[in-house]
C-alpha cells in the first residue's frame, strides 16, 4: 500500500528517520501494523543495509533506524552490490533465456564461486558491536562481492542478480530443521517456485532445493510471514519447475524408484532422485530390497535427505 511503498524509498536511500505522519498515511495510526510494513519492506529491499534497531518517535511521528554502519559505508556498499549484480548479469545471463534457465544460471554461479561463512554464522551476537566481516555476511556483499556469506547474504544476492535479469524475485525467512534460515521465492515462467542457493551449494545433494514447492519442503523450510506478509499470492505448487523433475530424476511412487535407480547405476557410482515427501523408512528399505534381490546392485550406502534418496554402489 502506500504507506509501504513510501517506507520503501526511505529504506533505499537508507535514512536514518522515516517520517509516517497518520494525516497523510491513516495506516501508521496502527503501529504495530506500520511496523510489520516496515520490516516487509526492508527484507524486500537488499541494499537497504544492516538494521540493529527501529524505534518510533510520536513526538515526529516518525520511524527512526539505527544502522550498523555509518551512512558513507552503507551508501557506498550498496552501489558496489548493484554494480556487481549487473556484471554477473552481464556474465551469465544472455537473450532469449527462459526464466528456468536464468535461474539455473545464477544459482549455478554462486554454487561455484560462493563460499558459506561459517564463522559468521552465530546467533548470539552484540548488535552494538559487530565486525566488519559479519555485516558483510549479513547482506547481499559478503556473497556478490566477496564471494563469502551466510544464507541472508546468499538469499539477497540473489534477488538482487534476478531482478536486474528482469525477474521477480522475493526474500524468505524462516527456519531450516529448526534453525533460523533465508531462502528466496522466485517466479518461474509463471509459477513460484522455492529456491534454496545455501543448499543447493552441496556435494551430494546437489540442488536438492532448486524449484521447490510448499509441499516438497514442508516441515523442512518452514516460513515467517514477517517477509512476506501477503504469503497466499506467491504459493508455490507447480513441481514441473523442480530440478530432478526437469532433469528426469524424480518419481511421483516409490514403486517407481527401483528402476529409475537401478538405471543410472549403470553409469554412475553415486545417484540422487527426488521421492514422493513424507516417504517412510519402511517404504525407502523396500526401494533398497529391490534394488539387491531384483536387480543385484551391490551398494556401499543410502541415505534420504530433503525428500531426495542417494544411493552410492
Amino acid at each position: 500500500n502506500d504507506l509501504q511503498a513510501w517506507m520503501a524509498i526511505w529504506l533505499i536511500t537508507q535514512m536514518e528517520v522515516i517520517p509516517i505522519p497518520v494525516e497523510a498515511f491513516p495506516d501508521a495510526g496502527n503501529l504495530d501494523y506500520a511496523v510489520s510494513l516496515f520490516t516487509e519492506a526492508y527484507r524486500q529491499n537488499p541494499t537497504s543495509g544492516v538494521i540493529s534497531e527501529v524505534g518510533y518517535s510520536s513526538e515526529y511521528q516518525a520511524l527512526v533506524v539505527k544502522y550498523t554502519e555509518d551512512a558513507n559505508t552503507r551508501l557506498s556498499k550498496a552501489k558496489q552490490e548493484l554494480s556487481a549484480a549487473y556484471e554477473i548479469k552481464n556474465e551469465i545471463i544472455t537473450e532469449g533465456m527462459s526464466d528456468y534457465d536464468k535461474v539455473l544460471a545464477i544459482n549455478e554461479y554462486f554454487r561455484e564461486n560462493a563460499s558459506y561463512d561459517f564463522d559468521s554464522a552465530e546467533t548470539d551476537v552484540d548488535l552494538s558491536n559487530l565486525s566488519e566481516q559479519f555485516i558483510d555476511a549479513h547482506r547481499p556483499y559478503g556473497i556478490i562481492v566477496n564471494n563469502y556469506g551466510v544464507c541472508e547474504s546468499y538469499s539477497e544476492a540473489f534477488v538482487l542478480v534476478a531482478r536486474v535479469s528482469d525477474m521477480e524475485a522475493m526474500c524468505e525467512i524462516g527456519t531450516l530443521y529448526g534453525g533460523g534460515h533465508e531462502w528466496n521465492r522466485v517466479l518461474v515462467d509463471g509459477s513460484w517456485c522455492i529456491l534454496d542457493i545455501t543448499n543447493n551449494d552441496v556435494d551430494t545433494y546437489v540442488n536438492g532445493l532448486f524449484n521447490v514447492t510448499d509441499a516438497q519442503v514442508a516441515g523442512i523450510l518452514v516460513p515467517d510471514n514477517a517477509a512476506i506478509r501477503n504469503f497466499e499470492n506467491y504459493a508455490a505448487n507447480d513441481e514441473t519447475k523442480e530440478y530432478y523433475y526437469v532433469n528426469g530424476l524424480s518419481v511421483n511412487d516409490l514403486s517407481e524408484a527401483d528402476e529409475l535407480l537401478a538405471e543410472l547405476l549403470e553409469t554412475s557410482d553415486c545417484v540422487v532422485i527426488r521421492i514422493p515427501a513424507g516417504s517412510t523408512k519402511e517404504e525407502l528399505e523396500a526401494v533398497i530390497g529391490e534394488l539387491v534381490n531384483v536387480h543385484e546392485v551391490n551398494f556401499r550406502e543410502a541415505g534420504a535427505k530433503m525428500n531426495l534418496l542417494c544411493v552410492t554402489k
